[in-house]
């Protein structure tokens, strides 16, 4: 893999997705027979958060006709409209901004080869220069208030135009200089790297030196449902152009391809004050101090997936959020505030709702497992664990299918929150009450993220004493990413995969003890080595006669 090559057709294809959208050549959605929501598409690319001195705003950058009813409607996002969309992305490599545009006039994609060479180009102006870029990117790493106070001094200085390519691009793509060797270090990468070559505001799409990539998306402006359709797009462009570094070269040596790719770029220059330095250092050493006590391990579970739990007649999704809740329970004898994302679009501007994992089925099974699976055989008047398990299962389904169809309870009461707050009028006690409170204290914060065009998926704890579970259900196997907090003495990231291996297994052995057919298969013993059924006879004076000696 290449780095220029991988960032290229990633590049185009993600460029293809906007464009598909921008022409309504993309096709509508289906969740099962219902349709969904496609506004969040349209955010997905030349949309950016900007900081605000008390709240931030969404902002898009489109053109008026393309603009339903229903989208002018939303009080969400700042449309900035023009009849000259934006046709450029921003290409970040040592800390250096380059913008390079992607569309022709007549609206179509540059071709994938001049994007290469352009990308070339890039590389060997950053090349030449002896230092890095100043570390700008940094400022989105921090406090949002804090950060716009700089933004502010940014615009004074005189780097409107900078801030405004960058915010109104179509994507943003970071070329690292790093290595990926293991896993655990593809996933501290692409979750927040070292705060430097990033501009956290905007989805960036980061590709290593050995050419591994990654997506780090701001969440703000979109979910991860609508993502994975431009990650698909990104992926079969990847699989669609295959670039080697002979064919780079080759390309990249090509006279009028560099001629023409040197006019897409453009080199964006910050101007900036000591007051400006002195603000990196700051965010640089609080970023610093913020990830180093990010602990992240990975667990790629190659024993079974989503395919088994499916001809044991569960489902998949219950099946690891169970496994989640035993995990928790085994390492801390108790349940905890569990949080799992579920899609409500197929409601108009519908985002997300809550699905509270930890239900009094999933105790009753932690707390009986470590009775006997076959208790029930051997004299046992407790309820056995596979019954439990089940109700556990279906406990959690129907809470998904309810948070699914916007009937589940957090938004709502966040919503009455806001509400109150806003007019002024007292707090209901409930949300002053310890237990609600604890409950929604999200020590296990998770997400399920279903796509073949992706090997993992993750993000970070949201309480300090909690875990971050992003995972990926595949037919034949199970990828999670874990966060944890190094601060707490007791959250680790690596133990929790550890005994995660161990509860999925358990909880494997446990609907596979339902049958009595659920046995290792047996095969006939027929070899062509001369020790087969066949090569003996049995005589009741000689016993056991090899029939090769016998004349």
């Amino acid at each position: 893999m290449t780095q220029i090559g991988r960032a290229a057709s990633l590049l185009y294809g993600a460029v293809a997705f906007h464009l598909d959208f921008r022409f309504e050549r993309l096709l509508c959605e289906f969740e099962r027979d219902r349709p969904i929501c496609m506004c969040q598409n349209r955010f997905l690319c030349c949309t950016s958060r900007v900081p605000g001195r008390k709240r931030d705003r969404k902002v898009c950058y489109c053109e008026l006709p393309a603009l339903s009813k229903d989208e002018l409607a939303s009080k969400s996002v700042e449309y900035v409209f023009s009849a000259h969309p934006p046709q450029h992305c921003i290409v970040i490599q040592r800390n250096r901004f380059f913008s390079l545009n992607v569309v022709k006039d007549d609206g179509s994609i540059v071709d994938v080869e001049d994007i290469v060479v352009a990308l070339k180009l890039i590389e060997e102006r950053v090349v030449s220069h002896e230092e890095a870029g100043p570390p700008v990117g940094l400022l989105t790493t921090m406090n949002r208030s804090a950060w716009f106070e700089a933004r502010e001094h940014l615009k004074h200085l005189g780097n409107y135009e900078t801030l405004r390519a960058i915010q109104s691009a179509i994507i943003c793509v970071a070329l690292d200089s790093v290595e990926v060797i293991t896993s655990d270090e593809a996933a501290r990468i692409f979750l927040h790297g070292s705060g430097t070559n990033r501009w956290f505001d905007r989805h960036n799409i980061i590709v290593t030196r050995d050419g591994w990539a990654g997506v780090n998306w701001e969440h703000s402006v979109a979910d991860g449902t609508a993502t994975l359709r431009l990650a698909d797009c990104m992926y079969q462009s990847d699989c669609d152009h295959v670039f080697t570094e002979s064919l780079i070269a080759e390309l990249s040596t090509d006279a009028s391809r560099r001629t023409r790719a040197s006019v897409l770029i453009t080199d964006l220059r910050w101007v900036l004050d000591s007051t400006v330095n002195e603000i990196m250092k700051k965010a640089f050493r609080d970023y610093k101090q913020m990830i180093e006590v990010n602990e992240t391990a990975v667990l790629r579970f190659r024993h079974f997936g989503g395919a088994q739990i499916k001809h044991v007649k569960a489902s998949p999704d219950a099946f690891v959020q169970i496994a989640f809740q035993l995990t928790y329970y085994r390492l801390f004898g108790r349940a905890c505030g569990t949080y799992e994302a579920a899609s409500t679009r197929t409601f108009l501007h519908g985002r997300t709702e809550c699905v509270r994992s930890a239900t009094r089925a999933a105790l009753d099974f932690c707390r009986a497992s470590s009775d006997p699976i076959f208790g029930q055989s051997t004299g046992s008047a407790l309820p056995a664990q596979r019954e439990l398990m089940r109700e556990a299962m279906r406990q959690h389904s129907e809470n998904m299918l309810l948070a699914k169809k916007a009937q589940g309870i957090d938004r709502h009461l966040f919503g009455l929150r806001l509400q109150a707050v806003k007019h002024g009028i007292p707090l209901p006690d409930i949300f002053e009450n310890p237990v609600f409170k604890r409950s929604a204290h999200w020590n296990m914060s998770t997400s399920h993220c279903g796509s073949s065009s992706l090997s993992l998926f993750g993000f970070g704890s949201v309480v300090g004493d909690g875990f971050g579970i992003g995972y990926m259900i595949k037919n034949d196997h199970i990828d999670v990413c874990i966060t944890s907090k190094y601060t707490h003495p007791y959250t680790s990231s690596k133990v929790f995969a550890t005994i995660l291996q161990a509860s999925l297994l358990h909880m494997m052995g446990i609907v596979e003890s339902e049958s009595s057919h659920q046995r290792a298969e047996a095969r006939t013993l027929l070899f062509t080595h001369p020790t087969g059924f066949n090569d003996f006879k049995y005589d009741p004076e000689e016993g056991f006669v090899y029939e090769a000696f016998k004349e």
